[in-house]
């Protein structure tokens, strides 16, 4: 049995992104969960005045979204950032050359110097690709949750 892996090209930059093993892939997703759950509770205790989607990307920003970055970004710090970083390059090989492939952790820095628009959106991939599912489902919790408020 082999781990599941996909490619992506991202900025004309291919990476292989393979899934973590379950005892790691779990340690990061509490990580994760710790990162994002306070994050979140804004959008969990918004009321709905009958008037307001409970679709979350239609809430109003001023109530829901500010707080939600603005705790998320209190509760980011840079140790957290780069243990999540090196867990998920050290499952992504890059490809340097055509059918040369790299490990990101021994690239990573030269690769995203400057240029951490490419950082962002090969993380999200690396996110993505590990716990799609999971971070899907969670908007799905969140409207469960808003739903039951307005009981």
């Amino acid at each position: 049995m082999m781990y599941r892996e996909n490619i992506y090209e991202i900025d004309d930059k291919k990476f292989k992104i393979r899934v973590l093993g379950s005892d790691d892939g779990r340690a990061l997703m509490l990580k994760i969960i710790k990162l994002l759950g306070p994050a979140m509770v804004p959008f969990i205790n918004q009321q709905d005045d009958g008037k307001s989607s409970k679709n979350l990307l239609d809430q109003d920003f001023g109530k829901t979204v500010g707080p939600a970055i603005e705790k998320l970004c209190m509760s980011l710090n840079e140790n957290d950032y780069k243990k999540m970083v090196e867990a998920l390059a050290s499952k992504t090989q890059m490809q340097i050359n055509e059918g040369e492939w790299v490990q990101l952790n021994k690239v990573r820095d030269m690769a995203f110097a400057g240029n951490y628009d490419l950082e962002m959106k090969w993380l999200l991939a690396a996110l993505k690709e590990n716990y799609g599912s999971f971070l899907g489902g969670f908007s799905g919790i969140v409207n469960y949750a808003n739903s039951l408020n307005n009981g």
